[in-house]
């Protein structure tokens, strides 16, 4: 006897396979170090992390106010955070009430404070006369400065105006190629407890 297999046709679907569609993102360059500004009850603390932080400060009749002066660094103020080049308000008085601490923590920092201006467009007679912003900046407790770690670099630039420190007045440059930067010094510095003996070789 003759059996015939049935047979049935492969009816399986094949899947269809489709090559993913390759998109170009957006490139983004993330900023790799971080400064942040807490109001604490002994005063302002501005803190640096392990990266190279790159900071300034400027102080005016108006206020004072800080920025991120490089690309990688941005200024987080709460849960905000401030893109280089954004001046980030430290207040509409150019003093600082309690202490004002500033701690960089490791990497390559820098830190520049301008107190005041001088405008250069107006000609005054008496070469001892700066015209003008000069703001009468007082801190009102401790002015404590830490570089921290690295090779660091440091300005304190009063260009016009006062800047007194009713505390004591220190600062840490930490270990590394450190060096405090000259500046116009066309203002004028007083201490308090501590006085402010660190300043010494500041100034050209």
């Amino acid at each position: 006897m003759l059996r015939l297999r049935s047979w049935r046709p492969n009816l399986r679907r094949q899947r269809r396979t489709s090559s993913p569609e390759v998109q170009q993102l957006e490139v983004r360059t993330v900023p790799t170090g971080v400064v942040t500004l807490a109001q604490t009850a002994t005063g302002l603390k501005i803190t640096g992390d392990v990266q190279s932080n790159r900071i300034q400060i400027d102080v005016l009749t108006t206020g004072a106010t800080i920025q991120a002066i490089d690309s990688d660094t941005v200024i987080r103020f709460g849960k905000v955070n401030y893109e280089p080049g954004t001046s980030v308000s430290l207040g509409s008085s150019p003093s600082f009430l309690g202490n004002l601490t500033i701690d960089l923590k490791g990497g390559d920092d820098v830190l520049v404070v301008n107190v005041g201006e001088i405008d250069e467009e107006i000609v005054e007679p008496d070469p001892s006369i700066f015209l003008g912003d000069a703001p009468e900046v007082i801190v009102q407790g401790n002015l404590a400065i830490n570089m921290g770690a690295g090779n660091d670099a440091a300005v304190l630039n009063v260009e016009n105006g006062h800047l007194t420190v009713t505390g004591n007045a220190t600062i840490d440059l930490g270990s590394g190629d450190d060096f405090l930067l000259d500046a116009p010094f066309n203002g004028f510095l007083s201490g308090g407890e501590g006085g402010l003996g660190f300043l010494e070789g500041f100034f050209g």
